[in-house]
């Protein structure tokens, strides 16, 4: 597959971060992201709370589906993802209506490591990304 060129802005710290793994050395300012991403991705693959932890299937699907912008919660409010849920107006009610004890559910989002949690961060991003596009027809 050929590659594809893609302009990314980048905050002037993450661009500090880049030149201090090696762009603008041997190695690009792409290749340094390109990599940075393959790890993220490597991570994401390999700590899918399902298959690390056992995390409920039903757990799981609700909150895909519950989280309606995720890429809207910060990045620092990920490692206390079940405190961002706890405060969402109309979690306790949503959860309550799918047939899951919400208490059980923070619980269980509590004990997921962060990456266990990005994972799932992501797979809502992915998810809900996917049911906001038209159908095809």
């Amino acid at each position: 597959m050929a590659k594809k060129q893609l302009t990314v802005h980048l905050e002037p710290d993450t661009y500090v971060e880049i030149q201090e793994r090696g762009a603008g050395g041997d190695r690009g300012p792409s290749e340094v992201v390109r990599r940075r991403l393959e790890m993220l991705d490597s991570l994401i693959v390999h700590c899918d709370p399902r298959s690390t932890r056992g995390f409920s299937d039903t757990f799981y699907d609700f909150l895909l589906s519950y989280l309606k912008a995720p890429w809207n919660i910060p990045p620092d409010r990920i490692v206390g993802l079940e405190g961002y849920l706890a405060q969402r107006p109309g979690f306790n009610e949503a959860t309550r209506r799918a047939g899951i004890d919400p208490v059980e559910l923070r619980r269980a989002v509590r004990e997921l490591t962060f990456a266990e949690k990005l994972a799932l961060i992501d797979a809502a991003e992915v998810y809900q990304t996917h049911i906001a596009e038209p159908a095809e027809g």
